[in-house]
């Protein structure tokens, strides 16, 4: 679930995102030139709704910042748009249709809502001018981002993920069931949504809240239905940090 970030998850942020660009290092602390306050926020039309963003920052290297489940720009971000360099990137965080300020429409989750949010990003970032983006994907931002990178490899420059699915197994469903009660949820994660999205999490949290979360497993399923259709890769490079319990299970084994 969406959770704004450390100081020591956004110092490791940085040190990835110092690879972006080769002989480029992201200080930790620097002047208001390269870590400036100023940051804009509008909204754009994209494939039929109009999806809000901020903007921040006046480098060469764009950087698309995608939430997780339920998040926006500034509730899984904040720390990012504050503090990266503004001289070395030009910083966009967006509201995925149906979250945050990208309201209406209201969130829904057809099959593929998960390709439909890469095309959203993709579009959006191309409505925008930007001529190629790296993507830094948060939980559900980062199946977005992983799938936006299969289908669109051509216009992805780098990508950084972290708390994404690869697949769904039976402890994860597990999992889900304990957070489908929003009104549970710890004061830290649900106040921030709460300012947000007013009454609109209320409704979330209702009976068979978390919608989405019967579209990751399946009514009636027996496995999941939305992590593996990632039809093309194409990157110099991938690091995965895995459960060593579920190696004898390899993703192919979920992804017929």
């Amino acid at each position: 679930m969406a959770e704004v970030l450390g100081g020591r998850a956004v110092r490791q942020v940085r040190l990835l995102l110092s690879v972006l660009k080769p002989g480029n290092h992201v200080p930790y602390a620097g002047p208001a030139a390269a870590f400036g306050t100023s940051v804009t926020s509008a909204k754009v039309a994209v494939n039929g709704v109009h999806l809000h963003y901020q903007r921040t920052g006046e480098g060469e290297h764009a950087v698309l910042l995608l939430p997780g489940m339920l998040g926006s720009g500034e509730t899984d971000f904040g720390p990012q748009i504050k503090n990266l360099n503004k001289k070395l990137f030009t910083v966009v965080a967006w509201d995925p249709r149906g979250y945050g300020h990208s309201r209406p429409p209201d969130r829904d989750f057809p099959l593929d809502f998960f390709e439909r949010d890469a095309k959203d990003a993709v579009d959006l970032m191309k409505t925008l001018k930007f001529k190629k983006v790296s993507l830094l994907g948060w939980s559900d931002g980062g199946i977005t981002a992983l799938i936006a990178a299969a289908r669109y490899p051509s216009y992805i420059n780098k990508m950084v993920i972290w708390g994404a699915n690869a697949y769904v197994t039976e402890e994860d469903e597990t999992i889900y069931q304990g957070i489908r009660d929003v009104s549970k949820w710890s004061e830290r994660t649900r106040k921030p949504l709460e300012t947000l999205y007013g009454e609109y999490l209320s409704a979330l949290a209702a009976p068979g809240s978390v919608p989405h979360l019967n579209r990751a497993w399946g009514e009636g399923s027996s496995g999941p239905t939305f992590p593996c259709r990632l039809h093309t890769q194409t990157c110099e490079r991938v690091t995965v940090s895995f459960d060593a319990r579920r190696q004898t299970q390899p993703a192919s084994t979920f992804c017929k």
